[in-house]
């Protein structure tokens, strides 16, 4: 992997966001050339990665939602990413991954 990252990108990942021209889909396709990473590994780079590309952003998934209904949030994309100011939504989202595997951490938060 970083063989690519310093071969094709130069050793800046920046510049995957410009060859793919900030747009979210061919960032995933792009993403998916790295071996080892799948769907999974771009649903997680791109989670994180919308707390500083915010052309990735609203980045929700399907373990996002599933923290969500978890907690009786929508999962509605648009809706959950209005919910907190637009900096913060990486944030969001990694917890709500949390809540996603772990059902007694949501019962936690649902109780308090």
């Amino acid at each position: 992997m970083a063989e690519i990252v310093e071969d094709r990108y130069k050793g800046d990942l920046r510049r995957l966001a410009i060859e793919a021209g900030r747009d979210p889909e061919k960032a995933a396709k792009l993403l998916r050339e790295f071996p080892g990473i799948g769907p999974t590994g771009v649903d997680i780079f791109c989670r994180e990665a919308q707390a500083i590309w915010p052309w990735l952003r609203p980045y929700v998934d399907d373990q996002v939602k599933k923290g969500a209904e978890r907690l009786g949030l929508t999962s509605d994309t648009e809706k959950l990413a209005s919910q907190v100011p637009e900096k913060d939504l990486a944030r969001l989202t990694a917890a709500l991954v949390r809540v996603a595997r772990d059902k007694k951490l949501a019962e936690h938060l649902k109780a308090a």
